[in-house]
């Protein structure tokens, strides 16, 4: 384990790229996979629906 500085690590985030981001994104949210819970009262199902295109 190196401890890096602060410096150190914000160099590593600033060499994040849009295209890092998606990649890793398409990795990790894959659509047969995701979960959603809704608490509390929801009103207008049919609009909760279309938005979320389900």
């Amino acid at each position: 384990g190196q401890i890096r500085t602060v410096d150190e690590v914000a160099s590593i985030i600033d060499a994040i790229t849009p295209q890092d981001l998606r990649r890793v994104a398409a990795q990790l949210l894959l659509t047969e996979k995701l979960n959603l819970a809704i608490v509390g009262p929801v009103n207008g199902e049919d609009r909760l629906f279309r938005s979320l295109r389900l």
